[in-house]
């Protein structure tokens, strides 16, 4: 079941970042992060809520507690907004790909830090996978004339979807100890969602990114990739407490591919 939940978060994601790459070119990554961390709330709530989580929501110790709160500040903020930003650099099907590198980092810690056992057919996936990463970080300098491509953006684009995926590496381990420690992993990304909120508040208030694009169709757009996004969260959350690190990682990385044919299929003029 672990590895279904993982399935349908690959799904979720892909859809995410092609209903994004519409949306943030109006609206802008900061308060794109914002938004759907706020729209996550309800959603963790609604399955903390029917798991009866909430019951026991005050009886979390403090190490549980702060393995959650950080959980979701690496992921729901420090990952989403460099993995947000690579998509509106250099577009969701190559930001995925190299964020999909994730998927040779987090097995080899989850082994050593958290005594996993990986799969024998771990090592040739992850080579697989760095292979298309590198491939994909060479094709703007194959076809730069050919698509105008601005290079010092697109290297800015990898750079910054590569310190995705080591952020992202980084939640998954921290989101394995804190679903295992909590037991419920509803509560557990309840708890993150609401730090990261909060915090993402006090950062839109500083930065002050402009909201003049947030209306019509990018409005609509940006929510309904919220609620793809919380919903992958739920299924992210859920498939680690059913499932190890070494697993889970290398099966969420099927979502390049996915987001590769959505791409083709519906925002094809926007990737080139």
């Amino acid at each position: 079941m672990g590895l279904v939940l993982a399935l349908i978060t690959a799904f979720l994601w892909s859809a995410t970042s092609i209903i994004l790459r519409r949306s943030m070119i109006d609206i802008g990554v900061l308060n794109s992060t914002f938004i759907i961390s706020i729209v996550g709330i309800p959603v963790a709530f609604f399955f903390a809520l029917i798991s009866g989580g909430l019951n026991h929501l005050l009886e979390i110790e403090y190490i549980p507690l702060a393995y959650a709160s950080v959980a979701g500040i690496i992921n729901f903020v420090g990952g989403r907004f460099l993995w947000y930003r690579g998509i509106d650099l250099i577009g969701a099907s190559r930001t995925n790909s190299i964020v999909a590198t994730e998927a040779m980092f987090a097995p080899f810690l989850a082994v050593v830090l958290l005594g996993e056992i990986p799969p024998l057919i771990l090592t040739p996936a992850a080579l697989l996978i760095f292979l298309g990463a590198f491939s994909i970080s060479k094709s703007g300098e194959s076809s730069n004339e050919k698509l105008n491509f601005n290079k010092r953006k697109f290297t800015l684009g990898i750079v910054i979807s590569v310190m995705a995926a080591i952020v992202f590496t980084i939640g998954a381990l921290l989101t394995k100890v804190s679903v295992s420690l909590i037991g419920n992993p509803f509560q557990a990304m309840l708890i993150g969602v609401l730090v990261s909120s909060i915090f993402l508040s006090g950062t839109v208030c500083i930065k002050k990114e402009s909201w003049a694009g947030f209306k019509g169709k990018s409005r609509k757009a940006l929510l309904l990739a919220a609620l793809t996004q919380s919903f992958a969260s739920i299924s992210f959350w859920s498939a680690f407490s059913l499932a190890p690190v070494v697993l889970i990682v290398p099966t969420l990385q099927s979502y390049p591919l996915i987001t590769l044919i959505l791409s083709y299929l519906f925002i094809r003029r926007l990737e080139k």
